[in-house]
């Protein structure tokens, strides 16, 4: 399984990242985890869902300080570097007091093997 992918990589294979928004407002939902992109820049991953609703969202999660490889939402230990893309997801987002999506929580509802 792949951790993530980089911009060039996610460009290759046709994923249309452009039908995808970051949260304007806080929220939660179900749906699935339909690409994981490495923005090195900002030195996060970037989690790219369907929810069933229809609604497509960009969720952020950052290196943990404790562990150099995992990258989990605020609330919880589920390192998304380990989510195989496919899977379906419970999901928690707020806005930071600077208007910024932050990704709080995420459960594994079914995950594609």
């Amino acid at each position: 399984m792949t951790r993530g992918y980089s911009r060039n990589q996610v460009r290759d294979m046709g994923f249309d990242r452009k039908s995808y928004r970051f949260p304007r407002e806080p929220g939660k939902g179900t749906g699935m985890l339909t690409m994981k992109e490495w923005a090195h820049s900002q030195g996060c991953l970037l989690c790219f869902f369907e929810l069933d609703e229809g609604e497509k969202l960009i969720l952020s999660v950052w290196r943990q300080k404790d562990d150099a490889r995992s990258y989990k939402p605020r609330n919880c230990d589920l390192d998304m570097t380990q989510v195989p893309i496919g899977s379906r997801m419970d999901l928690e987002y707020d806005l930071t007091p600077k208007g910024h999506s932050r990704f709080l929580y995420a459960e594994l509802v079914e995950e594609v093997r």
